[in-house]
C-alpha cells in the first residue's frame, strides 16, 4: 500500500492550457493614410469653392457650371455639388438623398474599418485605408454642406454614352484606386501568396 501511494505521489498533475489565442492588433499607423486623404481631399473641396464661385472670381464671367479651363477642353474645373450618388442616381428629394447617402456611407466607413482591423497582407491595409479617407472625405461634405463637392472634369471619347467623364474629387479618385489596387492583387498576386502559405 505504501508503494502505491509513493507512486501515485510522485505523478506529475497534467495542467490544461488555458492561454487565449493572441488578438491582432488594430493596424492604426494605416489610419494615416486615411487622414492624409480626407486632409487634401478637404483642402482642394474648399480652394476649389473659393475660387470656382463667380462670387469671388467675377472677372472670369462664369458660366453656368462655374469652369476653368487647365488643359484646353481636355482638362477642366469644374464645380458641381452632387447631392446623389455617382452618376446622379438617388431620389427626387434632397432631404432624403442627404440622410440617405450619409448613412450608407457610414455604414461603408464602418465595414471598411472591420476589413482593415482583419486584414492580413499590406496591399489590402493600404487599400482598405484608402477607401476609409475617401469615403469619410465624402460623407464630411455631404454633413456639413449637404451635397459632395467635385471639380476635376475631364474629357472622354465621344463613342460612349457620356461625352464628358463625370466631374469627381480627392475622395473619389482614393476609393477608386483602392478599388484598382485590390482588383490587380486578387487577379495576379492572391492566387500565388496562397500557394507559397501551403508550403
Amino acid at each position: 500500500m505504501r508503494e502505491i501511494d509513493t507512486r501515485q505521489s510522485t505523478q506529475t498533475p497534467q495542467i490544461e492550457d488555458t492561454a487565449q489565442p493572441t488578438k491582432t492588433p488594430f493596424p492604426f499607423m494605416y489610419l494615416t493614410i486615411s487622414a492624409a486623404v480626407i486632409l487634401i481631399d478637404q483642402i482642394t473641396k474648399y480652394i476649389a469653392r473659393y475660387y470656382l464661385e463667380c462670387d469671388f472670381i467675377p472677372h472670369l464671367r462664369c458660366p453656368q457650371f462655374h469652369s476653368v479651363s487647365v488643359i484646353g477642353d481636355f482638362f477642366k474645373l469644374t464645380i458641381v455639388y452632387n447631392q446623389k450618388a455617382a452618376f446622379s442616381m438617388g431620389f427626387a428629394s434632397e432631404g432624403i438623398n442627404r440622410i440617405f447617402f450619409s448613412v450608407m456611407a457610414f455604414a461603408m466607413v464602418l465595414f471598411v474599418v472591420y476589413m482593415l482591423k482583419i486584414a492580413t497582407r499590406k496591399v489590402e491595409k493600404i487599400a482598405f485605408a484608402l477607401i476609409i479617407g475617401g469615403a469619410i472625405g465624402n460623407l464630411s461634405d455631404r454633413i456639413i454642406h449637404g451635397a459632395v463637392t467635385d471639380f476635376l472634369d475631364f474629357d472622354w471619347p465621344n463613342w460612349l454614352y457620356f461625352e464628358r467623364w463625370p466631374t469627381f474629387n480627392i475622395a473619389d479618385s482614393s476609393i477608386v484606386c483602392a478599388a484598382i489596387m485590390l482588383l490587380i492583387y486578387i487577379m495576379f498576386f492572391e492566387k500565388k501568396y496562397r500557394q507559397e502559405q501551403k508550403k
